[in-house]
C-alpha cells in the first residue's frame, strides 16, 4: 500500500480537529437525548437546539431501533425544551417539557411509546415570560384546570401539591390535567359525559366496554363531550338500534 502524502495527512488532521472541535461546541449547546427505555437506558438519540424531527420513522437509535413510538425518557441539557407530537408533520397532541424526564410511563403517561414528531429550542415561554412562572399565573392555572376537570375550585392542599410541581418540576398544563384526569374524583364526572353523549346520539347508556374504552380516551387523551360524540358517532350503528322494514 503506498504511503499517504503529507499533504493528505495534514488534510485530516485539520478535518479531525474540525470534528474534535464541533464536538466541543455540541457539549455546550442546549440538547435534548432521547431513550428507548426508562430511566435513559437504552438505545439514544441527541437532539440539539433548532433542530426538528418532522417523522420519527426516519430516525434510528444508536441500536438501531426506530425512534417513532419508542421513546419512554429523555435528558434536557443546558436549558433547552422539546415540543413532542403523537403524529407525524407535528400534527395530533401535542405537550412541551422543559425538565428531563425519567420515566415517561409514569410522568406522562400519555407519551410514552407514543412520540411521532418533535422540535428541540431553547427554553423560554410562548407568552413571553422570561424565567419560571410566578405563583398568581401557576394558581389562576391550576384552578382553571380544577374547574375544567372536576367542577369545582382547587382545595389547598391540590392548589399546595401541584403548586410544587409546576414551579420545582416544571410541569406543564398538560401534565397537570392529565394527573386530575387520572384521579379517583374525575372517574364519575368523565362516566356522566360518556352517558349524556350515549343517550343523545344512540337514545342509549352505553355498555361497560363502551363506557372503560371512552373513559380510556378522555382519561389518555384530554377528550371531551364534543370528542366523545364524535367518536360514537363514526362507530358502526349499534346493536340495539331500530332496522329499517323490509319491503313486502
Amino acid at each position: 500500500m503506498r504511503p499517504l502524502s503529507l499533504s493528505t495527512l495534514f488534510l485530516l488532521a485539520a478535518c479531525g480537529a474540525t470534528l474534535a472541535s464541533a464536538r466541543a461546541d455540541d457539549r455546550g449547546r442546549p440538547s435534548v437525548t432521547f431513550y428507548e427505555h426508562a430511566d435513559f437506558r437504552g438505545g439514544s438519540f441527541t437532539v440539539y437546539a433548532g433542530d426538528v424531527l418532522e417523522n420519527l420513522t426516519r430516525v434510528r437509535f444508536s441500536n438501531g431501533q426506530v425512534m417513532n413510538d419508542r421513546i419512554s425518557s429523555f435528558r434536557v441539557e443546558a436549558g433547552a425544551q422539546v415540543s413532542v407530537f403523537q403524529d407525524a408533520g407535528f400534527r395530533g397532541d401535542r405537550d412541551r417539557f422543559q425538565h428531563s424526564v425519567a420515566n415517561l410511563g409514569d410522568s406522562a403517561p400519555g407519551w410514552n411509546d407514543a412520540i411521532s414528531s418533535l422540535r428541540v429550542e431553547r427554553g423560554g415561554r410562548d407568552d413571553g415570560d422570561r424565567g419560571r412562572p410566578d405563583s398568581a399565573r401557576v394558581d389562576a392555572m391550576i384552578r382553571r384546570a380544577y374547574r375544567d376537570m372536576l367542577r369545582r375550585d382547587a382545595d389547598e392542599g391540590g392548589l399546595r401539591d401541584y403548586r410544587r410541581h409546576i414551579l420545582q418540576d416544571n410541569w406543564s398544563e398538560e401534565q397537570l390535567r392529565h394527573s386530575l384526569r387520572e384521579s379517583d374524583e374525575y372517574r364519575p364526572i368523565a362516566d356522566r359525559i360518556i352517558n349524556e353523549a350515549y343517550r343523545e346520539v344512540f337514545r342509549r347508556d352505553p355498555d361497560e366496554r363502551e363506557l372503560r374504552r371512552m373513559r380510556e380516551q378522555m382519561i389518555r387523551r384530554g377528550w371531551n363531550g364534543d370528542d366523545v360524540r364524535k367518536a360514537i358517532r363514526r362507530d358502526d350503528a349499534p346493536h340495539d338500534r331500530p332496522r329499517p322494514p323490509r319491503g313486502g
